[in-house]
């Protein structure tokens, strides 16, 4: 019962003192036993397994019973009187001390898998945040079937170095996963002064020209959308510190979620590309409202326009470029001379149906008939002259 040997003395003088410590103690390991026994029986679940086989379930519960069954029977000497006449031989004590290790190693190991089912969470949900490719998941994967192995077995568990050795491994699994967010988080979220670029390019005086033209319905408002929206997609986080994925693994200030944010280019080059291509729409929307204006049949309609209209839209072809602040009468001016013109939207998807129907490779002849057809029916009842296709 771990009482101090010496006590035996005391008991054979008479004392009650010991006898009562031996009945606390007694009481204490049947309720330990009992509830060992029971929680066995439910099951030691770590990383979504049963740490118990059940030929060990039934070995052990048969051990703790036989010790419980014992030790209650030991409850009778509860006198000094009654203890010097214990009517057990120690051969038949030690019999029991199985039971007693047997409880020891289940608490232990009950207590070693609280202990580190904390950080078992941690890389359950760290599996969910990053990609499934991600080599950490590989990592973290193998780790966990070797440490799943080793604690199943008795004789690797019950070495000294067994605890300290996955506490170990698991810290440096920990670090490599902080890491690795870490990279990630910083390819693809702004830097402080990437954010005041970001700022500049969502005031940039092009996107009030570009959101102006909107309303001349021939060009491709669906470019000026798409750029809007990749550029408020670019989120900025400059405060994710490694003390922060300590006790969350995912950034508490922006919830960067890896494998839903994945992405081939940094958040930078993001930036610059739009920077870019915010110059290409500009000067796409510019040529070809200068295309158009040059067309013979809408050359015709200029005569029609009032003497300052002609004036905004001669100095426009004649710069070909659009003017920093686009005024009301720059838009009424070229809507009107291009009101003959009739704008058809073709979405991608319906060019691609109607070019590889059932999805296969087409042959050049198949290509040009399948094409040829897919325009002629957009134009069908249209005059093909005052027609302006443009790709949604």
């Amino acid at each position: 019962m771990d009482l101090v040997p010496g006590l035996a003395v005391s008991v054979t003088q008479g004392d009650s003192d010991p006898v009562k410590q031996l009945q606390t103690t007694i009481l204490s390991k049947i309720e330990k036993l009992v509830m060992t026994r029971h929680k066995m029986q439910e099951g030691l679940l770590f990383w979504g397994q049963n740490l118990y086989a059940e030929k060990d379930i039934e070995q052990s519960s048969q051990t703790l019973e036989k010790t419980k069954v014992f030790i209650e029977s030991l409850q009778a000497y509860n006198t000094p009187g009654k203890l010097k006449n214990l009517k057990c031989e120690a051969d038949e004590i030690l019999a029991h001390k199985e039971g007693l290790e047997k409880l020891t190693e289940i608490e232990e190991l009950e207590a070693f898998v609280l202990e580190i089912s904390q950080i078992a969470q941690y890389f359950s949900f760290s599996e969910g945040y990053l990609p499934e490719n991600d080599p950490w998941i590989k990592k973290n994967q193998s780790l966990r079937e070797k440490i799943l192995k080793d604690i199943k077995n008795p004789d690797k568990r019950k070495s000294t170095k067994f605890k300290a050795t996955v506490m170990n491994r698991l810290k440096e699994l920990k670090k490599d996963y902080i890491k690795t967010y870490m990279a990630q988080h910083k390819k693809v979220r702004l830097t402080h002064s990437q954010d005041k670029a970001k700022s500049d390019l969502t005031k940039d005086y092009r996107i009030s020209q570009l959101q102006k033209l909107t309303s001349i319905d021939l060009l491709n408002r669906q470019q000026l959308i798409d750029f809007q929206d990749d550029l408020g997609k670019l989120k900025t986080c400059f405060a994710l510190t490694e003390k922060d994925l300590a006790n969350d693994p995912k950034c508490p200030h922006c919830g960067f979620w890896p494998s839903m944010e994945a992405s081939k280019y940094s958040a930078d080059a993001k930036l610059q590309e739009l920077k870019t291509n915010l110059d290409k729409i500009q000067q796409s929307w510019t040529q070809s409202l200068l295309n158009n204006l040059d067309d013979p049949s809408v050359q015709n309609n200029f005569s029609l326009l009032k003497a300052k209209q002609q004036k905004i839209l001669k100095e426009f072809t004649d710069e070909k470029e659009l003017p920093d602040e686009i005024s009301s009468e720059f838009i009424q001016a070229i809507q009107e001379v291009l009101a003959g013109l009739s704008k058809i939207s073709v979405k991608t998807d319906n060019l691609k149906a109607a070019l590889f129907p059932d999805g296969s490779p087409a042959t050049p002849a198949e290509f040009k008939e399948r094409f040829d057809q897919f325009v002629k029916d957009l134009l069908k009842g249209k005059d093909a002259g005052k027609v302006r296709i443009v790709i949604d």
